[in-house]
């Protein structure tokens, strides 16, 4: 009778013991989700600057668009669960240059017919970030 529960006993150990195991990895990747979506931002921004430089103005958008979605994911998903790095923020700071800085700018260069409605679109993009992040430029400017 010892011997079964002795038996019993180190079978139920092991399985804890990579029941743990499991769960510090399964915390670990749940850590690194919001990195992995910040990653996937700079790596749309740096595909975006590809195909703009090969022509592919209709994909260099469209890959700027989806690092739109990712960065707007990424900080959701990591105030939700509460994380926060120095690293990710500064990952996240030059995934943002690189997505919705360099990006653009590469991509309206490369442009050599400019339409009536794509001048429209730049001129109108600062004042429209400007309009609705009046508070934060505000708190910038008298910082500065």
């Amino acid at each position: 009778m010892s011997i079964r529960h002795e038996i019993s006993r180190e079978t139920d150990t092991s399985i804890n013991l990579y029941l743990k195991i499991a769960d510090e990895y399964a915390q670990k990747l749940l850590r690194s989700t919001p990195d992995g979506l910040t990653l996937a931002n700079l790596t749309c921004g740096l595909f975006s600057l590809i195909m703009s430089m090969n022509g592919l103005y209709r994909f260099s958008a469209l890959f700027i668009i989806l690092a739109a979605v990712c960065n707007f994911f990424d900080g959701r998903l990591a105030r939700v669960l509460r994380i926060t790095s120095d690293d990710g923020a500064q990952l996240d700071s030059l995934a943002n240059v690189v997505s919705f800085g360099v990006a653009p700018a590469i991509l309206a260069h490369s442009i050599k017919h400019w339409s009536f409605l794509m001048i429209i679109a730049f001129i109108s993009f600062p004042y429209v970030l400007l309009k609705n992040k009046t508070k934060m430029f505000m708190k910038i400017f008298v910082l500065v």
